[in-house]
């Protein structure tokens, strides 16, 4: 399931959010939900350059069981 705000392409300007990037990944604020994001356990993403623009773009179950990550069942171990 996506989430509404990409479903809509809606843009969001997050603001007075706790975020934390670093070379190791981004943690997110501990406000915001998995539901809020239409994200589960164990999604994968992978980093693209779209149009000068850098995203992280969500995995298909598919795309992320031939390249061997993670679970596809979305629980965690």
């Amino acid at each position: 399931m996506q989430s509404k705000l990409i479903k809509e392409r809606t843009n969001m300007l997050y603001v007075d959010y706790d975020w934390q990037v670093n070379e190791h990944g981004i943690t997110l604020d501990e406000t915001i939900t998995l539901n809020q994001l239409g994200w589960k356990l164990d999604d994968v993403f992978k980093l693209v350059r779209d149009d000068g623009i850098l995203r992280l773009v969500k995995l298909d179950p598919v795309d992320k069981f031939v390249r061997g990550l993670g679970h596809s069942n979305g629980q965690s171990s």
